[in-house]
């Protein structure tokens, strides 16, 4: 992860900041609050909460190992949602997930394991604490309820990859 200071982004200065080994997405809400995962089957996030000075591993429960992060999304320091694929057996059955966080993801819930044809989620976006949609291309899930229900969609010539959302009805994303 780099990270420029404020008195340095006109001179385009940025500072190399270790994590680990992420090397799949990241997030920030804030200059001090983000998240970073690793496309690896340890299914890390880390966190930073003072700019990216420090980062700490975080865990999805006790099976954490067991899951592939492909995305997260925040809304806040503490809201936020991950998805991914479900790599190997356990007390659940292999596919992809969604879980949610209220605590800066401390603890994860998953609000929906296991989707229909054992695809992977490989995006999610929320634009409030309601409305949000999960990538399980080929198909699209929605809520409008915090992720405590999901919609399948099936748009035509949906496009491949980084969705992106600006209200409940007007999306973008690249083929």
């Amino acid at each position: 992860v780099y990270a420029t200071a404020p008195h340095d982004l006109a001179s385009g200065f940025w500072l190399t900041q270790r994590v680990g080994t992420p090397n799949a997405t990241f997030r920030f809400v804030d200059a001090e609050h983000g998240w970073a995962t690793t496309s690896y089957v340890d299914g890390a996030i880390y966190r930073t909460t003072n700019s990216g000075a420090t980062w700490s591993q975080i865990r999805l429960g006790s099976s954490w190992d067991r899951y592939r992060v492909a995305d997260m999304d925040f809304l806040n320091d503490q809201e936020g949602w991950a998805t991914g694929r479900r790599d190997y057996y356990d007390v659940l059955p292999p596919g992809a997930f969604i879980a949610h966080t209220t605590d800066g993801g401390q603890t994860w819930t998953e609000q929906l394991g296991a989707i229909r044809g054992g695809y992977s989620g490989r995006g999610v976006w929320f634009i409030d604490a309601q409305n949000g949609w999960v990538d399980a291309s080929p198909y699209l899930l929605r809520t409008h309820d915090g992720g405590s229900t999901w919609e399948e969609l099936h748009p035509s010539n949906m496009p491949y990859k980084v969705l992106r959302f600006i209200d409940t009805q007007t999306g973008f994303g690249l083929a």
